[in-house]
């Protein structure tokens, strides 16, 4: 317990911060909040509802300690700013896709209102120095453990997925497009070091890696199989000063190896490719790959019609029977976008017009662009999260092409929780590091 705490310091924050002081159960507070947002993590698909009550106990720590985290920001609002845009774009946009309508559906705040919600928590944890990329290195692999043992303890769950891997609560492509974040995330925390606890570290998470691939694999989530080859690569480059030449070359066995021996796998992994090319010849466009473009089509269609209003969650089906929807695909194949298009920022389109896309541009753009300029970071800690965040939404981007990343509540709460917490010890790891460097020099000259 002493490696996860020892970048918390709990109670020894309090000691320069007079109005912190004043708050009781400062240390407890720390530990709590510690707790709360690893069972974010870990719970996030084997435990219903475990990330949407992580985010509202930390919520309401951030309120109980509002005074302190209120006086630290003051004068220092702009470092926040960016990320605070790219958490409240979300509900900004959907309030400006009612308004245009001049139709008020308040069940529609609720899962944008979980990103927002999260401001406050990013403010929180900059406040309490918390090591949240610490944190996730070990919620992470326990999270990829307890699926593993839902799988096979509930196999009924998978079983209404045709034997696609999935939980009680969450389908099977969700599972396999967040199982490859937390499977990432595992990778990112490696860090090889000595001593018998290091060693033990690095086999959890390096278990927790092979663990998470068997379980994307198992969904059968292509949008996901995907990117495997692009979270790999990403943490190659990034470390490509300490990576051995010897483990690109087994990552690349170790994925033709996989391919060769499963024929299945391979055969579903190209059958993407030429779905997509059987839908662009127009030889058979009613298959996975080609109903998910047609309804590409439909939803550029749809939105050129509402640039600026959009239909809201579901008001664009009542225009499918349109001349200009039906000469895309006849009503049985229409009907596929009942569900939304499959795509992040179509479905953003549909549902808030303009406002929508930019929102979405904001939720990816503004915190690549964040973690980016940090991923060489040189505080250590400052880079850790910075690289994990960059993971994070380098993820989203890449699977928001094919999937709708943040419809459901749950999703929602885990994004804020990742951007806020990420971004909050970022920015404290760069406060701390300006204000050691002039420490640092003094001592060197003295």
């Amino acid at each position: 317990m002493s490696m996860l705490f020892d970048r918390v310091r709990l109670g020894a924050l309090c000691q320069s911060r007079p109005l912190e002081s004043a708050a009781p159960g400062c240390r407890w507070g720390d530990f709590t909040a510690v707790l709360v947002a690893g069972l974010g993590v870990a719970g996030y698909l084997s435990l219903r509802g475990a990330t949407n009550a992580a985010l509202f106990i930390l919520l309401f720590l951030a309120l109980l300690h509002g005074r302190a985290w209120w006086a630290e920001s003051r004068g220092r609002w702009h470092r926040f700013v960016p990320l605070m845009v790219a958490l409240a774009a979300p509900i900004v946009a959907l309030a400006m896709g009612q308004l245009f309508r001049q139709a008020w559906v308040l069940k529609a705040y609720d899962a944008p209102s979980r990103m927002l919600l999260a401001i406050p928590v990013l403010l929180y944890f900059h406040q309490r120095r918390i090591d949240f990329a610490r944190i996730v290195g070990y919620a992470a692999p326990l999270g990829l453990y307890v699926m593993l043992l839902e799988v096979w303890l509930d196999p009924a769950a998978s079983a209404q997925w045709g034997s696609r891997y999935a939980t009680y609560f969450v389908d099977t492509d969700t599972f396999g497009v967040y199982g490859l974040v937390l499977t990432g995330f595992c990778l990112f925390s490696l860090r090889f070091t000595s001593g018998w606890s290091g060693v033990l570290l690095t086999g959890w998470q390096s278990l927790g890696v092979l663990v998470g691939i068997y379980l994307v694999i198992g969904s059968g989530t292509r949008t996901a199989w995907y990117v495997i080859p692009v979270v790999f690569a990403l943490w190659l480059w990034l470390n490509r000063r300490h990576v051995k030449p010897w483990w690109l070359a087994a990552c690349i066995v170790v994925l033709a190896a996989v391919l060769m021996l499963d024929h299945g796998i391979a055969a579903r992994v190209l059958s993407g490719y030429n779905e997509i090319h059987q839908w662009l010849t127009g030889t058979q466009r009613d298959t996975s790959a080609g109903l998910r473009l047609t309804m590409w089509h439909m939803s550029w269609e749809l939105f050129k019609h509402r640039p600026w209003s959009g239909y809201g969650d579901t008001g664009y089906l009542a225009y499918l029977s349109q001349p200009w929807i039906t000469s895309i695909a006849p009503p049985s194949q229409a009907i596929a976008i009942e569900h939304g298009p499959h795509n992040e920022l179509l479905a953003n389109l549909l549902r808030s017009g303009v406002a929508g896309g930019m929102a979405v541009l904001c939720q990816f753009l503004i915190p690549l662009a964040f973690f980016w300029k940090r991923r060489n970071a040189a505080d250590a800690v400052a880079m850790r999260a910075s690289r994990l965040g960059l993971l994070y939404i380098v993820c989203v981007m890449s699977m928001s092409v094919g999937f709708e990343m943040f419809t459901l509540k749950y999703t929602a709460s885990f994004y804020g929780l990742m951007i806020a917490c990420l971004g909050a010890q970022v920015l404290w790891s760069e406060q701390a590091a300006r204000q050691a460097a002039p420490l640092t020099n003094e001592a060197a000259r003295g």
